[in-house]
């Protein structure tokens, strides 16, 4: 018996399931994949998974499209190698009730937009990337447009190098053996990215200039969970052209105040 939405009357009905819900062996597999792919440093081949899990060839691949095909996991940029979505953690975010991170930095965002007239968002963490998890748009007539979802390097942009700058240094070392330039003024030096990490610590926010893509600049500050860590960033980006380094500036005191009542609402106190 395998569990798939009923009657099924074209091709896109959603498949809510394709294990066989009788096999509970099938089903030990596919949390073992999730829960493997979880502790995993980024995209994984089948061969791989199905080495790591002592799983053939055959059976890794299924897995994982079943998966895929729920939302779970998703292919990474080659096509040939997987990634685990936020679908987890979205679960999970739905029991978290009124202090889940989305819910917790909404008000501020639109306070941060409002003030600022240029689109804030908060980033979350996710291996190597952050990813945008939550935003309210400018409401200029030239904005910056990127979809929730979206994945960008630890070392480019504001938000990127204000989570990058307060993670473990085994996380740094590696994140800067990847200096991949995505425009020409990627930071692809180690030690430029070190520097500038540094100064993130020291300021308490991050500025971005056009690192990840050209003509779009942001500035950003770390959001802290009780325990006092860094679990995301809250950042303000717009056009390079009016969102220059002395408007950055100028907002910078916002972005903090933002990114502090986005903590406080998960439960930090400040010293």
């Amino acid at each position: 018996m395998r569990w798939r939405a009923a009657n099924r009357p074209n091709a896109n009905t959603r498949v809510f399931c394709s294990f066989n819900v009788n096999d509970p062996a099938t089903l030990n597999k596919a949390f073992g994949v999730l829960e493997y792919m979880s502790t995993h440093d980024g995209e994984i081949g089948v061969t791989e998974l199905g080495r790591a899990l002592s799983l053939n060839k055959v059976t890794a691949y299924r897995l994982l499209q079943s998966l895929s095909e729920n939302g779970y996991v998703e292919r990474g940029e080659n096509g040939d190698r997987y990634r685990l979505t936020l679908k987890l953690w979205e679960l999970g975010n739905r029991l978290a009730g009124p202090r889940s991170l989305s819910e917790a930095a909404l008000p501020a965002l639109r306070q941060l937009a409002a003030l600022s007239g240029e689109t804030a968002y908060v980033a979350v963490l996710s291996e190597a990337e952050a990813i945008f998890l939550e935003k309210v748009d400018s409401t200029a007539a030239v904005r910056v447009h990127t979809p929730l979802g979206a994945r960008i390097p630890l070392y480019c942009g504001s938000a990127s190098k204000a989570l990058l700058a307060f993670q473990p240094e085994a996380i740094v070392r590696k994140v800067c053996r990847r200096l991949t330039p995505m425009t020409p003024f990627t930071i692809t030096d180690p030690d430029l990215l070190r520097a500038d990490l540094a100064r993130v610590r020291e300021r308490g926010f991050a500025t971005g200039d056009q690192e990840w893509r050209v003509g779009i600049s942001g500035i950003a500050a770390p959001v802290r969970d009780e325990a006092g860590a860094v679990v995301a960033a809250v950042a303000l980006s717009g056009p390079s052209e009016r969102f220059d380094t002395e408007r950055r500036t100028a907002l910078a005191p916002q972005v903090l105040n933002a990114a502090q009542e986005v903590s406080i609402r998960l439960g930090w106190r400040p010293k």
